[in-house]
């Protein structure tokens, strides 16, 4: 019953003959305490409503919320799937370097095997230098952990043994001819062949391609040789020289 009627009702029931006037208080005592409870009620369904409202807005903020929550436990659901199976593939990629390392190191001892070999059965050229440089490949290859510097290392040392064949030069040592040690200047032309000559030209030899050892040989190649030398050093310009290359006849 809303405000209005109620009053309306009031004013018949006070206007009506034929209630008493005891009656009319009882009446009117109802009266003001249903319009009260009418608008405690009012005042409850507002507070309900305002209550309603703000309950409503935040379950609609918890939906927002949740679907958010939601999208990001998928977005990282996803990403730590994905995480983890690059992990997984790091991890076979390092067993699989593991095995590649440990097949190359392997390997590059057999490279520098071979390397010493051929150094030991090649013509006997810088033979100081070149049994050093093996020596350090050996220390190289047992000291040092990582395996693209042995690779690097042992590829350098290749590379230069490589260039040898293609290379003329002239240095100075000692060697042994008929049992005798000289001081000599050492012609070698790639990896063909070796001569030498004293200081003062008065000898001249070669290395002997059966045995491997310096031999004397006659000293009319000593002119060729030493044009051969002074072109290798520079000294005069680039032109043909005869040098016994073979089997040497006296």
């Amino acid at each position: 019953m809303s405000k209005r009627l109620t009053t309306l009702f009031l004013l018949c029931l006070i206007s009506s003959p034929a209630v008493a006037d005891e009656d009319a208080a009882g009446v009117m005592e109802t009266v003001v305490g249903t319009v009260g409870i009418q608008q405690q009620t009012q005042r409850l369904e507002d507070d309900w409503a305002g209550e309603r409202s703000t309950l409503e807005a935040r379950y609609r903020a918890l939906k927002i919320s949740h679907r958010q929550l939601t999208d990001a436990t998928d977005r990282l659901t996803t990403e730590i799937k994905g995480r983890e199976h690059r992990v997984a593939e790091l991890e076979k990629r390092l067993i699989e370097s593991e095995r590649v390392d440990e097949e190359l190191a392997t390997s590059l001892d057999k490279v520098v095997d071979r390397l010493a070999a051929w150094t030991s059965e090649d013509i006997p050229f810088l033979p100081n230098e070149r049994a050093e440089r093996i020596e350090t490949l050996n220390e190289i290859i047992a000291g040092i952990d990582s395996p693209a510097e042995k690779l690097r290392r042992v590829l350098e040392a290749l590379q230069i043994e490589m260039d040898y064949g293609g290379t003329v030069e002239v240095y100075q040592d000692h060697v042994e001819i008929a049992g005798e040690s000289l001081l000599v200047d050492i012609l070698r032309i790639g990896r063909l062949c070796l001569f030498c000559r004293t200081p003062d030209a008065s000898l001249v030899g070669a290395i002997d391609g059966a045995s491997g050892d310096w031999i004397e040989i006659p000293g009319r190649y000593a002119p060729e040789i030493t044009k051969a030398m002074e072109m290798a050093n520079r000294r005069r310009p680039v032109d043909l020289a005869r040098l016994p290359v073979g089997r040497i006849t006296p």
